[in-house]
């Protein structure tokens, strides 16, 4: 099934795109009743319009997918930009009180201090691409070495999002400063972001 086939598919046929009604570039306060809210913009977590929301009173921080979920789960770097993840998940941590909750995008509530697996991951997923890079290994080479075991702790999707994207994504980071190095995440029938030019121009399979 192809991205335009999922487009099309039950519950979808209906939806579409729209402005929103307000914009916003910093912190805005909300006030639920009498309770204060705070809509954040820590920065980029998984895609650029990423907001937070701290309920202060409660000590309570939602996410959304910018922290999936807690361990074993790893970010989903699905545009790159390992970089400016990092730093977020940085900027939440330090904003954040020891004993605040965190609702992550999926699954359970986690604790602060939960949040240094994805840092960790994330720091040593950029070291271990740029070593490689360093050392003058292509992307095949790399993904073919950088296991990083001390992060696999039984995330049912982390061959498919650490081989096929989170590595690929690095390394085209890290190599050109650009985002984005979807090919390899490939449909039957082919790759459906090369069918409609995603690629900034490098064809699918192409691994320099």
């Amino acid at each position: 099934m192809d991205d335009a086939e999922i487009r099309q598919g039950p519950g979808n046929r209906e939806s579409s795109s729209e402005n929103g009604d307000i914009l916003i570039d910093t912190n805005l306060s909300v006030d639920l009743d009498g309770r204060p809210v705070q809509i954040m913009t820590f920065g980029f977590g998984q895609t650029p319009g990423d907001l937070y929301v701290w309920d202060a009173t409660a000590k309570t921080l939602w996410t959304g997918n910018v922290i999936v979920c807690p361990e074993p789960g790893i970010p989903w770097l699905l545009d790159g930009r390992h970089a400016e993840v990092l730093n977020t998940l940085k900027k939440i941590r330090d904003f954040l009180p020891d004993d605040a909750i965190i609702v992550p995008g999926h699954y359970k509530p986690i604790r602060k201090s939960e949040i240094d697996f994805s840092i960790n991951y994330l720091q040593a997923l950029h070291d271990g691409v740029k070593m490689g890079i360093d050392q003058h290994q292509t992307l095949e080479q790399i993904v073919a070495s950088l296991k990083m075991e001390e992060f696999n702790k039984g995330y049912p999707i982390w061959n498919w999002l650490q081989f096929q994207v989170n590595i690929p994504n690095t390394y085209k980071d890290l190599k050109t400063g650009s985002a984005v190095y979807r090919c390899w995440i490939l449909h039957a029938g082919g790759c459906s972001y090369c069918a409609r030019g995603a690629h900034d121009g490098i064809p699918c399979g192409s691994l320099e």
